[in-house]
């Protein structure tokens, strides 16, 4: 899987260690759900890095909700089957080589880094490991989890801890 990082905002660095823990990460929850080969780049998975202003303009613009919050996911697919699915199809497809390697966009995580440094202080676990539960957080939302009942906010609640404890970043 290719995880590409932007940093849109200058309100908080972070180190390049934060960027390889993200990509384990990814590759983790990709195992996790049985998605192909994490190493074989076919998947694609953009995160940006922003600032408390642009995320609140992002929340107002696609939510609906003129707050900021700590973390905003642009899936392409509805849900982890139409996901599969469609590596399915390219899989036993009979187009051209170059058309089977087309990457797929899982879609876009999007961080405050300035709420996630907040955060981390004040749930007192630190800036990487709140970083990290968000983009976890925020991928899982790209699989078509969701947390807005109390059977699903548990599973996907429990999905977050098995990555975070696989990564060691407890609490």
């Amino acid at each position: 899987m290719e995880l590409t990082v932007l940093n849109n905002q200058n309100m908080v660095e972070y180190s390049q260690e934060l960027e390889i823990i993200l990509d384990k990460a990814a590759g983790i929850i990709l195992a996790n759900h049985n998605i192909g080969d994490s190493d074989d780049g076919r998947l694609e998975l953009t995160l940006v890095f922003v600032a408390d202003e642009e995320i609140k303009e992002l929340n107002a613009q696609y939510r609906g909700i003129d707050n900021k919050t700590d973390v905003l996911s642009f899936p392409q697919y509805v849900s982890l089957a139409e996901l599969k699915a469609e590596l399915e199809d390219m899989d036993s497809s009979s187009g051209t080589e170059d058309q089977l390697r087309q990457p797929v966009l899982l879609g876009d995580v999007v961080i405050s880094l300035e709420t996630a440094k907040e955060q981390g202080e004040e749930y007192g676990h630190g800036f990487t490991r709140e970083v990290g539960y968000l983009f976890i957080h925020g991928m899982l939302h790209l699989l078509g989890y969701d947390h807005l009942a109390g059977e699903d906010q548990a599973y996907m609640r429990q999905a977050e801890e098995t990555v975070l404890n696989q990564l060691s970043l407890v609490r």
